[in-house]
């Protein structure tokens, strides 16, 4: 609706660029800031008055902030498009972005650019789980999961990449352990220990209440547990 580009008047190596812009729900006012004496030039000045001229067709994304002038976008990403249908060619605007920690001197479109660069390789890992527990817990493969966690086209996508990614971090966490518990099985040994009916009647009278059907079936599983060689591997 209306461009303005020019220098600051407290610094002239400061170069702001004001639009408002507007489509059926209203209109809002944002500002973008360039330092260095590239966008001081009057050149660059007047190409971005070219480029977001009155009734340019334009994609903007930003943080939504609400100040003395009304709703902004801070910071905003800016696209010129073709149509109301054109693609656009931003990695910022109109998607879930990913979030990753960050070091000193590496921001986060370094990393996110690194990623894209190395997602393809993604279709290279092979599938683990078999398709029928795929079918079985409503699981997306592998590839897709790793795709759509970084850079999914919509929430359920993410949705169904993280539950996948989790059920992996559970299933082998369980598959490990039950690996570890039949190879103790196969090199360790305990003591077998026979307790006497007398001792357990007497442990009996002496609770203050009368054992559940599902108290009583864990207490035979404890003591054919003790009259094995093998090692007990029980958390009541």
């Amino acid at each position: 609706k209306r461009c303005s580009c020019f220098s600051s008047p407290r610094n002239k190596k400061l170069t702001i660029l004001e639009l408002v812009l507007s489509d059926n729900t209203g209109q809002l006012k944002i500002s973008r800031f360039y330092a260095g004496n590239r966008y001081s030039s009057k050149g660059w000045q007047h190409q971005q008055k070219n480029n977001y001229a009155p009734g340019v067709l334009i994609a903007a994304s930003g943080l939504v902030k609400k100040n003395q002038y009304g709703i902004t976008l801070d910071n905003p990403e800016l696209e010129v498009l073709d149509d109301a249908g054109g693609q656009i060619e931003s990695m910022k605007i109109g998607r879930l972005l990913p979030v990753y920690p960050l070091s000193e001197g590496i921001g986060a479109d370094v990393v996110r650019k690194a990623v894209i660069a190395v997602l393809p390789a993604a279709k290279q890992l092979p599938e683990a789980l078999p398709q029928e527990l795929l079918n079985q817990y409503q699981l997306i493969g592998l590839t897709h999961a790793i795709e759509n966690i970084h850079f999914p086209p919509d929430r359920d996508c993410l949705s169904a990449a993280r539950r996948r990614l989790v059920f992996d971090e559970f299933f082998y966490l369980q598959l490990g352990l039950l690996t570890r518990r039949q190879q103790q099985k196969q090199v360790e040994t305990s003591a077998v220990l026979a307790p006497t009916g007398k001792l357990i009647d007497e442990f009996y009278q002496m609770l203050p209440f009368q054992l559940t059907n599902a108290q009583q079936r864990v207490v035979q599983e404890i003591l054919q547990d003790l009259y094995s060689p093998e090692p007990m591997n029980r958390l009541v």
